[in-house]
């Protein structure tokens, strides 16, 4: 299976892209979206709590084998499965506190699989 890399913006449609006001670009809403571009179905995902991956072992050692995880206190994986296809997806993100339990999540890479 192909793994591919996309750049956030053009599957998680409810970014912010206001990099002055919040010092990065591609912050996550409470909600991010993902666009499926095998289905064109949107998929709901949480960053704020951490679950079980639902991606197979395989796909998910290919996605591990992209995923940069140097510093994996500032940073955080959402594996997914989009909810009318099923296909296997990683979002990767910033972790950012910017006051005490406080915390911003910015998008920095979508890995999934080739259509």
């Amino acid at each position: 299976m192909k793994i591919i890399q996309i750049a956030p913006e053009e599957r998680l449609p409810n970014l912010l892209q206001d990099p002055e006001r919040y010092g990065y670009p591609n912050l996550m809403v409470n909600l991010p979206r993902y666009r499926c571009p095998h289905c064109g179905g949107y998929t709901v995902f949480s960053v704020t709590e951490p679950n079980a991956s639902p991606i197979p072992k395989r796909v998910r050692a290919q996605f591990d084998a992209l995923t940069d995880r140097r510093s994996p206190y500032e940073q955080g994986v959402s594996d997914f499965l989009c909810r009318v296809c099923a296909v296997p997806v990683r979002v990767v993100y910033q972790i950012n506190e910017f006051q005490i339990a406080s915390y911003r999540y910015f998008a920095g890479a979508v890995f999934e699989t080739a259509p």
